[in-house]
């Protein structure tokens, strides 16, 4: 990928790019979900973030501003003494992965955990998604734990890691 990448908040108008990235993990058995997005289906719970401290952010290329990325963020758990926990999930266009999309994307969402009032982010990634895991690893986020068995897609039993980044001292 030879072209810079713009990040900013998502807009409702890209929520067709998002669903057509996130139903791509969803054919490849790396998400939560085992049924393909519409954007109808998700309209909802793109409309449940905010710019303040739970975002969606993209990246698009500069020059045909085309979605390559998304990144959002989730409150972990719902309850408020978890408010400066959030659970964080990165999706990238087949064809622009390993191309530092995603990379750009979780350091924004590091680098703005003051604005967002988060000191903890998660990220549950499928034990068997190795890239994935490595490119979290490669970030600094350490595993926190392993979730045996807890998934079940199709018929394939799934284990979930748990892998945390901590922006303050312990």
């Amino acid at each position: 990928m030879n072209t810079d990448l713009t990040f900013r908040f998502a807009k409702e108008k890209d929520l067709p790019s998002i669903i057509e990235i996130y139903n791509s993990a969803v054919i490849e058995g790396v998400t939560s979900q085992s049924e393909l997005a519409s954007v109808q289906s998700r309209l909802q719970w793109f409309r449940n973030h905010n710019t303040d401290t739970r975002p969606i952010w993209v990246a698009s290329d500069d020059i045909n501003s085309i979605v390559l990325g998304w990144v959002s963020l989730q409150d972990f758990y719902g309850e408020p003494v978890y408010r400066h926990t959030a659970e964080i999930s990165v999706y990238v266009k087949k064809e622009t992965r390993r191309q530092r999309v995603a990379t750009g994307l979780i350091n924004m969402v590091l680098e703005n955990h003051n604005q967002l009032g988060v000191k903890t982010f998660l990220g549950l990634i499928y034990k068997d998604n190795l890239p994935s895991i490595k490119l979290f690893a490669d970030l600094g986020f350490v595993e926190y734990g392993l979730m045996p068995g807890v998934a079940k897609i199709k018929e394939n039993i799934k284990d979930v890691v748990i892998m945390g980044y901590s922006v303050s001292p312990k």
